[in-house]
């Protein structure tokens, strides 16, 4: 809970998984070892006190989760949790996530039940475990071989399989048996040792715990061989008996509610970060642990104990709960229940980047060592010229200003995906931008454009030093006229999430303006002055989009109106919105000539 919470802090956090796989194969082989021994095992009555034990709290969280989401989430969004809650319902979400990517990958921090897939694999080892002991019980074979066999060989195959497939090293129950089997081993062969040398395996486990937790990070290969360390740590202080820190009333308490905190923190977590749009901070983190705790306190006291250790009879009631609570999940993967949304917002919602008019792959193109532009890239016969050069985002602009050309002017377009108009750094980071970069500039030498609109996604904060070379560049290739054009407002999430959470909080469209942005008229007027002290004209989008009540989010009130598909290409409606308000001033010079 704290490496989800505080991942800045207990970088390795992700290691209490493979505690708990120890702990859950100790306690679980105890439980079923000693009732055989003692000829009281019994399949049915097993199922049933791990169905009292799980499905309790498990349900609980499942509907909540169902709930926020209703809440919350967008169609596409509610279906991915549908899928979710299906699965963790059906005890398989480790192999759903195993199906979708990696554990540490960004898109997996916006799941609100991945954690879930640890307790998949805890069912599925329940699925075996008991057979398997029972098996040789009855056909009088020592468990402690076979134990350690089952041990070393998902040992040797999470080492070999990391290497390969991590996540299938790490989602996979066959690559996790052995540290199941690790606590198993410890409660079939517990040693006796002195009381001494327990208390001192006790402290140095707990001190490589401490360790791990501090110093493993996400970016490592994991499991694999790394993670011996925590399971043989664990096993150690399982070993050494009554620990004098873990048996304070405040571990044990923790240690009473650690299910349910468990199921809590991480779609807290999740969905407190939906709802506010962005990452959650530090202290809003505590919050949400704090939250994680009260509703675990709750849990334990109003859910768990009565049914857990009441008298009645509720493992049927329960399966039937669990079956309906996965059946609502699978009724979610089929739309979403996009009923909950008025047609606009779900056609809103659904909006994509488009590309087709951008004449993608004519002249909009990716960085290649031999770019290759049409030749109708520019319009020769027609004056004046405005030659647009720059990265996808002024490959919108020049989509816009071709919707308004008419017979006013003649569009010249040589846009190239994530390459600024810059011979620096933030050119450099991309594969043959520079060299592409030199190919427009050439362009610009055999075409003379009457006017050269630079227009560029600043990957960083911008100087003057940036764009030098280039004006340079483009004055020796006899551009008499530059302008710089400015950024568009970047976006707190994508305008179409955006619409849809303020349609399920405010059940209305979308405000014509929003302040959800991280642009900022200060950065805006620093680039301006940029262009300024390079002795070039400056357009801002930014004065054009956005005002002192916020930016545009939608130039009309259709769906297809939003500014933008994602956190900052503009919409077709809306390039074209742009490009009519900048033309009056990107003529004016022109004009003026042509009067004279």
């Amino acid at each position: 809970m704290l490496g989800h919470a505080f991942p800045q802090y207990v970088p390795g956090g992700f290691v209490g998984v493979d505690i708990f796989f120890v702990i859950s194969g100790y306690l679980i082989t105890g439980i079923i070892y000693g009732d055989i021994q003692n000829g009281s095992f019994s399949l049915a009555t097993f199922y049933a006190r791990r169905i009292r034990r799980i499905f309790p709290a498990l349900i609980v969280v499942l509907i909540a989760a169902f709930i926020a989401g209703w809440q919350l989430l967008m169609p596409s969004e509610l279906v991915a949790l549908g899928k979710e809650i299906a699965a963790g319902a059906g005890f398989s979400a480790n192999l759903l996530f195993y199906s979708e990517g990696g554990y540490f990958d960004a898109a997996a921090q916006t799941k609100p039940l991945l954690h879930l897939w640890s307790l998949g694999i805890e069912e599925q080892f329940y699925l075996v475990w008991p057979l398997l002991l029972w098996a040789l019980m009855r056909w009088r074979i020592a468990a402690a071989a076979p134990l350690a066999l089952i041990f070393i060989a998902s040992l040797v195959a999470n080492i070999l399989v990391v290497r390969t497939n991590p996540e299938a090293a790490f989602y996979q129950p066959f690559t996790r048996a052995w540290e199941l089997a690790a606590g198993a081993l410890v409660a079939v062969c517990l040693p006796n040792g002195f009381s001494a040398a327990r208390d001192l395996l006790g402290s140095f486990a707990l001190a490589v715990i401490a360790a791990v937790t501090a110093f493993y990070s996400p970016s490592m290969t994991y499991p694999g061989i790394a993670a011996v360390a925590p399971v043989a740590a664990a096993a150690a202080l399982i070993m050494s008996g009554r620990n004098r820190f873990l048996s304070t009333r405040t571990a044990v308490a923790i240690g009473l509610i650690s299910y349910p905190l468990y199921l809590w923190h991480w779609p807290i977590l999740v969905f407190a970060a939906s709802f506010k749009g962005r990452p959650l901070t530090l202290a809003e983190n505590g919050l949400a642990v704090g939250a994680s705790f009260i509703l675990a306190w709750a849990t334990y006291r109003y859910v768990e104990r009565p049914i857990r250790f009441g008298q009645w009879r509720v493992a049927p009631v329960l399966a039937a709960s669990m079956v309906a609570v996965a059946s609502v999940g699978a009724l979610a993967i089929v739309d979403g229940f996009a009923f909950r949304l008025p047609a606009i917002v779900r056609e809103a919602g659904a909006m994509t980047v488009s590309r087709d008019f951008l004449r993608y792959g004519e002249c909009h193109i990716s960085a290649s060592a031999d770019p290759a532009f049409d030749p109708s890239c520019v319009d020769a016969s027609k004056r004046p010229l405005v030659f647009v050069w720059g990265d996808s985002t002024a490959g919108m602009l020049a989509a816009g200003l071709r919707q308004v050309q008419g017979d006013q002017f003649g569009l010249a377009q040589f846009t190239v995906n994530s390459c600024p108009p810059l011979f620096t750094a933030q050119a450099e980071t991309i594969p043959f931008c520079v060299q592409t970069n030199r190919h427009i500039v050439a362009a610009v030498a055999r075409s003379h454009p009457d006017v050269v609109l630079l227009h560029l996604a600043w990957s960083k904060e911008p100087t003057a030093d940036d764009l030098r070379p280039t004006i340079v560049a483009l004055r020796q290739a006899g551009a008499a006229r530059v302008i710089l054009v400015g950024p568009v407002p970047v976006w707190t999430d994508t305008v179409p999430h955006l619409t849809v959470q303020y349609f399920l909080r405010h059940h209305t469209l979308i405000p014509e303006r929003s302040h959800d942005v991280r642009s900022t008229k200060q950065t805006d007027d620093r680039i301006g002055q940029i262009a300024a002290d390079l002795g070039i004209e400056y357009l801002s989008p930014y004065d054009e989009l956005c005002n002192a009540d916020g930016c545009l989010t939608r130039v009309g009130t259709s769906a297809n109106d939003l500014v933008s598909a994602d956190f900052l290409h503009l919409s077709p409606r809306a390039s074209r919105y742009l490009a009519a308000r900048l033309v009056p001033r990107i003529l004016a010079v022109e004009n003026r000539h042509a009067e004279r």
